[in-house]
């Protein structure tokens, strides 16, 4: 439940949906959640067929899939700002 099952990409191993802990914390809604990270993935994948991406790896460009999925969704699942490592 929100957003906690990192990292959503590892080896081959991508996370979607509930696997990916993209279930709203407030209500346990996931359904749409789940449809919409699909979509992201499907976009990483179709972005990385790109002509002009030639010699990206397949484990380059499944790695924008977390990226993505923060831009999407990390503000919303945060309720606060993540701690700074410094």
């Amino acid at each position: 439940m929100g957003f906690n099952r990192t990292p959503h990409y590892y080896q081959g191993l991508l996370l979607v949906g509930d696997a990916g802990g993209m279930v709203n914390p407030f209500n346990g809604e996931g359904i749409a959640y789940a449809m919409e990270s699909g979509e992201i993935l499907a976009r990483t994948i179709a972005a990385g067929a790109r002509p002009g991406r030639a010699g990206r790896t397949t484990e380059r460009v499944l790695a924008d899939y977390p990226h993505a999925l923060n831009q999407a969704y990390g503000g919303y699942y945060r309720a606060r700002p993540a701690p700074s490592s410094s």
